[in-house]
């Protein structure tokens, strides 16, 4: 499984975390530099993951183009930038 974020202009603002059952694997932040990527090994399972804006605004479109994605085999399983404070994605692998 492949995170990868592209900031906006104020990535110290972005958090991330990944659930696997309800309990919490791996997380992250807060950002630096234009952009993130982080690489996984993972199991089957119902995962979940979250992403944070400390101001609520997203990480696009007021304040630069940022965005995320989530993939799993080359299959996009979350994605995003447009969001306020959080947006949570949930997933099962393998994708039925």
């Amino acid at each position: 499984m492949i995170l990868s974020i592209v900031y906006d202009n104020y990535p110290g603002e972005t958090t991330w975390e990944m659930y696997l059952e309800g309990e919490l694997i791996d997380s992250g932040g807060p950002g630096e530099g234009a952009s993130f990527t982080k690489k996984w090994c993972v199991d089957n399972g119902n995962y979940t993951f979250v992403i944070y804006d400390q101001f609520g605004d997203g990480i696009c479109c007021a304040y630069g183009s940022g965005s995320y994605s989530l993939t799993s085999n080359g299959v996009t399983v979350a994605s995003g930038g447009e969001f306020g404070v959080s947006e949570s994605t949930d997933f099962t692998l393998p994708a039925d």
